[in-house]
């Protein structure tokens, strides 16, 4: 192999391992960063249902995917719910309809979002110790919800969470 070749195939690989450690810096950025405005927005008083819209839109425009950007908004939500001592039920309820609205709002398939929402609801439920069965009734009931609201096929809806 050549001088240059090896050079070249070196260049390569140093470029592309950078832009794969860069790639992934970024993503866990856009997580926190997605975290982080639910949490803020919600102790600021803001309903889930309103600031996950946004938030998950903004996060899907920004390459995150719809699945991703719903489970990490709708579990700070949750989260926040647990620490201000929110209902969780309608916090989950409301989350997972703004997850949907905003992947419709992004081009993105609701029940992608529907079933990061639901995941992400039962996840931060599951951490706080806390009744999963009933996490799990308020996600399909905004599932339903989401589906009703944007003229989705609800059985499918239900079925994504």
């Amino acid at each position: 192999m050549s001088k240059n070749r090896r050079l070249h195939l070196f260049c390569v690989l140093f470029t592309s391992a950078i832009f794969f450690q860069t790639s992934q810096v970024s993503a866990l950025v856009t997580a926190k960063a997605v975290e982080n405005q639910v949490k803020e927005a919600m102790v600021a008083g803001v309903t889930a249902e309103d600031v996950v819209k946004p938030v998950v839109a903004s996060a899907i425009i920004e390459g995150m995917s719809a699945k991703d950007a719903a489970a990490v908004a709708t579990k700070a939500a949750v989260e926040t719910a647990f620490q201000l001592g929110q209902g969780i039920e309608a916090v989950i309820e409301g989350a997972v309809m703004g997850a949907a609205s905003g992947a419709i709002a992004a081009g993105q398939d609701v029940n992608t979002a529907i079933e990061g929402a639901c995941h992400g609801a039962v996840t931060a439920v599951a951490a706080a110790k806390a009744d999963t069965r009933s996490a799990a009734y308020a996600a399909v009931g905004g599932s339903v919800n989401a589906a009703a609201r944007h003229n989705q096929d609800s059985a499918l809806a239900v079925s994504a969470g």
